[in-house]
């Protein structure tokens, strides 16, 4: 197996991929794995390695994305680099023996939310400003959501929002708890 890391962000050396790539010439799916961490850490320990190789064992060539979080660093930071990761993957699918049309991404808790942040929020203005017409390969071909933080209305979880947004939870408008829910993005959707 071929384990680097790849830096996707020059000058910031926080985002970034380690890439889980088998050794042989078949062409695989891929899965990227986004770990959780309240928005203030990145778990890899935990939700990152062990869960790439579990797909590598499986038949895909995996990547850990390690994005940015804490103070300084607030939405849509961390789905830039989430973008970042899934428009690489695809762009370098021959080299790493991928179907690009194959890209699917799962993420845990709060890397759960930015999952389900990529398959639909891929097409927020941020996004487009970003990536420009490359903003449709940010979304996965399909996305697994574990335990994930998806809404802001009386959750558990309201600290991720906070970390994500520097906002006080007190601060919260609706406009601001629906923008980043993602079940609410599902409904307006369709």
């Amino acid at each position: 197996m071929k384990h680097e890391r790849i830096y996707l962000n020059p000058g910031d050396d926080r985002v970034y991929i380690d890439s889980y790539i088998v050794n042989d010439a078949r062409i695989r799916n891929a899965m990227l794995v986004i770990p959780g961490g309240a928005y203030i850490g990145v778990c890899t320990e935990r939700e990152g390695e062990p869960i790439a190789l579990d797909f590598v064992q499986k038949g895909y060539n995996a990547f850990v994305l390690n994005y940015r979080v804490g103070k300084g660093d607030r939405f849509p930071s961390q789905l830039i680099d989430a973008g970042s990761a899934m428009i690489y993957i695809r762009d370098h699918a021959e080299e790493f023996h991928i179907n690009p049309k194959r890209v699917f991404a799962v993420g845990f808790s709060a890397g759960g939310h930015l999952c389900g942040s990529i398959a639909s929020m891929y097409e927020y203005p941020e996004v487009k400003a970003a990536f420009g017409d490359d903003y449709v390969k940010v979304k996965p071909t399909a996305a697994i959501l574990s335990y994930p933080v998806t809404v802001m209305h009386g959750s558990s979880h309201f600290g991720s929002f906070v970390n994500l947004t520097g906002k006080k939870q007190e601060d919260f408008t609706e406009e601001d708890i629906n923008k980043r829910s993602n079940v609410y993005l599902a409904y307006d959707r369709g």
